[in-house]
């Protein structure tokens, strides 16, 4: 229930879900993990997690899950989970992997999608004027020590950014 009451979608599908193992030189490009979504179809993304999974990561590392509009990093941190809608505004990507990452330190994720089987509602959410405005109020990370919310300007102080860290 409080996934969809934030998320103003409802989730009563399969919960699927994978793992990611990111070493250096990794990254993904731009994407929305949105499917089609046709009124054949059983199931629709709804929600995407993704729960960061490595002790040892740097900032200095890069694998920054980066979204795209508005433009913002969150950092792979340990114990932190990020839950943001599947749409067509949720554009993001990770960003590279940065060669200094030592060979035994990986980007460890175990990731998914919260499902609709309601594909009519889950496609006229996405076609509606809000669906921006429910991505930009509704992606969150979640600090798993306490339960915390992390804002962005938290989640990125004192690391210099990606690409000056990245660089020294």
């Amino acid at each position: 229930a409080w996934i969809r009451d934030i998320s103003l979608s409802q989730v009563n599908g399969s919960t699927i879900s994978g793992a990611s193992c990111y070493e250096a030189g990794d990254y993904t490009m731009p994407h929305t993990d949105r499917a089609a979504g046709r009124d054949g179809d059983h199931e629709k993304r709804r929600i995407a997690y993704i729960l960061h999974m490595t002790k040892e990561w740097s900032p200095r590392f890069g694998g920054d899950l980066v979204f795209m509009s508005p433009t913002y990093h969150i950092h792979p941190t340990f114990n932190t989970i990020t839950l943001f809608p599947v749409s067509r505004a949720s554009w993001h990507f990770v960003s590279p992997v940065a060669s200094i990452t030592p060979a035994n330190v990986k980007r460890l994720a175990f990731s998914g999608w919260w499902t609709s089987t309601n594909i009519r509602e889950a496609n006229s959410i996405e076609d509606g004027d809000n669906d921006n405005q429910r991505h930009s109020e509704f992606a969150l990370t979640v600090d798993g020590n306490d339960g915390a919310i992390i804002e962005y300007p938290a989640s990125y102080e004192d690391t210099r950014g990606l690409w000056v860290s990245a660089l020294d």
